[in-house]
């Protein structure tokens, strides 16, 4: 047969070794970002929502796939000018909220809040805020760097969140499937 063969990846012991090198295509986007800044990477999504929202269990669902996803919450720091990765935990994620926005300068908001470039060596690579309109309305603005998504990924962490945030507002256990491989796994593994 002609089956493609694909390569094993294994999960490895992160604490046995010094520094988690950074993937092929961390390595290329941090260097673009120490050049010129990387803001043409950002991964917005901007969602309206009306109604009943449980904003602590938005925040929850969302601290949730922060804690889930060590790529979330690596910085890219750098000695002698290589890039590592660090992951550093889950903690200080936090949603941010605006309150009384005014609708006529909500497009101005969401292009200043997409535009804020993010600090690869310190901040998380997603970020959320809830902007409160009137009556029972928001804005819900997310964004990714492409260092640690893309496209395949967003859809994977759309359907966590929505399942993480059903099953929070009902009260319900939530049940993901174990992550056994981290994208460090994946950056120890090429770089190997």
């Amino acid at each position: 047969t002609n089956e493609l063969q694909l390569p094993k990846i294994i999960a490895y012991n992160k604490e046995s070794i010094d520094r988690i090198p950074l993937s092929f295509n961390q390595e290329r986007l941090w260097f673009l970002d120490q050049l010129d800044g990387s803001v043409e990477y950002h991964m917005p999504t901007v969602i309206r929502l009306e109604g009943t929202l449980n904003i602590p269990v938005l925040e929850q669902a969302f601290k949730t796939i922060v804690s889930r996803h060590e790529v979330l919450r690596t910085n890219i720091l750098a000695d002698e000018g290589k890039g590592y990765q660090e992951v550093v935990s889950s903690d200080n994620w936090s949603l941010d909220q605006v309150n009384n926005i005014d609708e006529n300068g909500l497009t101005e908001t969401l292009i200043n809040y997409i535009s804020v470039p993010f600090n690869l060596a310190s901040d998380y690579k997603f970020r959320a805020c809830l902007y409160h309109l009137e009556n029972n309305k928001y804005v819900l603005a997310c964004v990714f760097h492409h260092i640690v998504s893309d496209g395949w990924a967003e859809g994977i962490l759309i359907n966590e969140f929505m399942t993480l945030y059903s099953a929070l507002q009902a009260g319900k256990s939530v049940e993901l499937p174990e992550l056994t491989l981290q994208y460090s796994d994946y950056a120890i593994w090429q770089r190997e």
